[in-house]
């Protein structure tokens, strides 16, 4: 049993690049309020027209594991927000990341990757619309890649209030958890000006500006692109 488990769980990476390189995702249509593990069973014949789907819940049923659900339950939230993005497009920018040698690891494995250490369905749909403005050719894979390790790694509360918002410069004492994402960066600009006018007797000290955080051009692209969702 562990072994066929395992030769699934192999066989998803090349699913997940099948599947978005040939296939037009029209089947990927349910209701994903509902899409609870009932719901999963009594479209399976539908889900099973998809093979990362039909592979998962080939695990499923062999493992009874709930993780299992919940992976796939992130796999057809990512592809649905990925579904509007034409098969064509899909394939020759994929097809262009997987032979271009200058990444190690195919893009479907790198997508199970981080939909594997994704914790919600939510950041899931976030991911699905980050990797189809790569698709579009709006963002580079690598801007993708750091992109989605943004998404994966900052509190979905934290993230979602950043997308909402529309400063791009903050006190440095605001914005510690901005600047831990890599969403804000600390710009010394104005200081620096402030104390070359200080050393020229342009400014008093108590005059001198502070340090402030600025949007880092990454924050910026997945505001623009993931706000609103």
């Amino acid at each position: 049993m562990e072994n066929k488990k395992k030769n699934s769980l192999d066989n998803l990476s090349l699913d997940v690049t099948n599947v978005l390189c040939s296939s037009n995702l029209k089947d990927v249509s349910i209701d994903l309020a509902e899409l609870t593990l009932d719901s999963i069973l009594k479209n399976e014949e539908a889900l099973k027209s998809i093979p990362v789907v039909k592979t998962l819940l080939s695990i499923i049923e062999t493992t009874k594991n709930i993780s299992n659900y919940l992976f796939l339950k992130k796999i057809v939230t990512f592809l649905t927000n990925v579904k509007k993005v034409s098969a064509k497009n899909r394939k020759e920018m994929i097809n262009k990341i997987d032979n271009s040698g200058e990444y190690k690891t195919k893009v479907g494995e790198t997508l199970l990757s981080l939909l594997d250490k994704c914790d919600s369905t939510e950041k899931a749909a976030y991911l699905g619309t980050w990797f189809a403005a790569f698709l579009k050719g709006k963002i580079s894979y690598g801007l993708f890649l750091n992109g989605a390790h943004i998404i994966n790694n900052v509190f979905l509360h934290d993230f979602e209030y950043f997308l909402l918002d529309d400063a791009d410069w903050m006190m440095v004492e605001d914005a510690y958890q901005e600047i831990a994402a890599g969403l804000f960066y600390i710009d010394f600009t104005f200081a620096f000006w402030d104390v070359r006018n200080y050393a020229d007797g342009k400014l008093n000290v108590d005059e001198i500006s502070e340090a402030g955080a600025k949007i880092t051009p990454i924050g910026d692209a997945l505001r623009s692109i993931l706000n609103p969702i």
